[in-house]
C-alpha cells in the first residue's frame, strides 16, 4: 500500500510536512478516497483522563483556508428540510491557528470517567455517547480542562468542517458517494439514490471505518455532534446512524435545543496548543 502525506489545505504552500510538537507522536493510519486505499502520518497528542488506562488522543489541525458549504452541483435530494435552510452558504474560510481534534468521538468510558456516570455499565465503553445534551456536553470540557489543565471546548462549526473535509471539496472526506459501507448511516437511503446498502440501526465502537485524510475518524455518520455556538439553538454536524446518508454530508448542518437529548447525537471535543 502506497504511503502518501495527507492532503493539505489548499492555502498551503509546497508539500505537507509533518513537524512534531512537544508531547506529540507520529501516528499512521489508512484512509480511502475515490474507491482508493491509501495510507497516510498525523500527529497525535495522547491526553491523560484521569486513569493511566484511559487517554484521550488528539490530532493536530494544522492552519489554513477552505471553502465552507456546498457547491451548487451538490444536490442534497434531502428527506427533511430543503438544503438552502439549514447548510451554510458557500464561502472562503480562515482557520487562522492549530487546534487539537479528538481522533474519536468522545466515548461512554471517556464520559463515564470524567462525568462519574455509569453509562457504560453492560455497555461496550469504546461506543460514543449519545443523550447527552449541548449543556453537558459543554460541562464535560469544562470538568476535564479542570482536571487536566489544558483547555478542552467543543469545536465550533468551521474547525469542524475544516477538519471534516480534511482538504477535499467531495461531500463526503472519502469521496462523492456513500451508502453505509463507509460511515454508519442509514445506508438504505444513499447518496446519491441508488442500490440500498447498509443500515445496523445503532451507534458503532469508534474507529470501525477508515479514518479521513487527516486522521480523524467518524466524521461522517455513527453519532451527530454538538458543535459550539451561541445562539438559541445550538449547531450539530456530521450527521449519524439513524439517518439518511445525505444528512451525513460534510456540508450538511442543523440544530437542536441545548436541553434536546437523541440516541443519535454525542460530540467530540477540540483543545488549545499550550
Amino acid at each position: 500500500m502506497a504511503k502518501i502525506p495527507p492532503a493539505p489545505p489548499a492555502a498551503a504552500p509546497g508539500p505537507h510536512v509533518l513537524k512534531l510538537a512537544e508531547g506529540e507522536k507520529e501516528e499512521e493510519f489508512e484512509y480511502t478516497f475515490n474507491g482508493n486505499n491509501l495510507s497516510a502520518s498525523c500527529a497525535v497528542f495522547a491526553l491523560s483522563i484521569g486513569s493511566s488506562l484511559e487517554k484521550m488522543k488528539f490530532v493536530r489541525i494544522r492552519q489554513g483556508t477552505f471553502t465552507m458549504g456546498s457547491p451548487e452541483k451538490e444536490k442534497d435530494l434531502s428527506l427533511y428540510t430543503p438544503r438552502k435552510d439549514f447548510e451554510p452558504l458557500r464561502e472562503d474560510v480562515k482557520i487562522l491557528n492549530d487546534f487539537y481534534l479528538g481522533q474519536y468521538e468522545v466515548t461512554l468510558a471517556q464520559y463515564d470517567l470524567v462525568m462519574g456516570t455509569k453509562l457504560s455499565k453492560n455497555r461496550v465503553g469504546r461506543l460514543p455517547v449519545e443523550m447527552v445534551t449541548w449543556d453537558e456536553a459543554t460541562a464535560f470540557c469544562t470538568l476535564l480542562s479542570r482536571k487536566t489543565g489544558r483547555t478542552i471546548r467543543l469545536p465550533n462549526e468551521q474547525e469542524w468542517e475544516y477538519a471534516c473535509r480534511a482538504g477535499k471539496d467531495t461531500p463526503f472526506h472519502f469521496g462523492e458517494k456513500l451508502d453505509g459501507e463507509l460511515a454508519n448511516c442509514n445506508g438504505k437511503f444513499p447518496f446519491p439514490p441508488g442500490k440500498e446498502g447498509e443500515y445496523h440501526g445503532r451507534t458503532k465502537v469508534v474507529a470501525s471505518y477508515p479514518a479521513n485524510p487527516w486522521g480523524l475518524f467518524d466524521m461522517h455518520g455513527n453519532v451527530a455532534e454538538w458543535c459550539d455556538d451561541t445562539g438559541a439553538t445550538k449547531l450539530i454536524r456530521g450527521g449519524s446512524w439513524f439517518q439518511p446518508a445525505t444528512q451525513c454530508r460534510a456540508a450538511v448542518r442543523y440544530g437542536k435545543r441545548r436541553d434536546h437529548r437523541f440516541t443519535w447525537i454525542g460530540f467530540r471535543v477540540a483543545m488549545m496548543l499550550n
